[in-house]
């Protein structure tokens, strides 16, 4: 009996978390939230070569710049203003796959997309990284 309670207990709080996450996930709060560990692959690209994907060094200063970013860093492209980009890296996280690329309509800056929305990036460094 208590192995059933327990189970469904467990099976609540792990809906109700969903539920919630769904709602209320941020690109900032990913970006902040990501671990070494969460990354499959990282693969940094340009024009039309695919180089090498990060080795484990390269993965945690990814994800160590990524952890910096604020909610100030992103800015809501809410005019899809943009276009081909020439360089980037491509995150794949369990079933999720996110590119990040350099962004043609804000000097400087990168773009994501992230929960059906994209987003610029201003972050020097990342920038410089990516």
């Amino acid at each position: 009996m208590k192995k059933l309670i327990g189970l469904v207990l467990t099976l609540v709080c792990v809906l109700s978390l969903v539920g919630c996450s769904n709602e209320e996930a941020t690109v900032w709060g990913w970006a902040q939230g990501l671990n070494q560990e969460d990354i499959v692959r990282a693969t940094p690209w340009c024009e039309d070569n695919t180089f090498e994907a990060l080795n484990g060094a390269q993965t945690l200063d990814l994800v160590m710049l990524l952890n910096k970013l604020s909610k100030d860093s992103f800015t809501e492209n809410k005019d899809l203003v943009g276009g081909t980009p020439t360089l980037g890296i491509q995150i794949d996280i369990a079933s999720e796959t996110y590119y990040i690329n350099e962004s043609i309509s804000q000097d400087g800056a990168l773009e994501i997309k992230y929960n059906e929305k994209m987003w610029w990036i201003d972050n020097t460094e990342l920038f410089d990284f990516v």
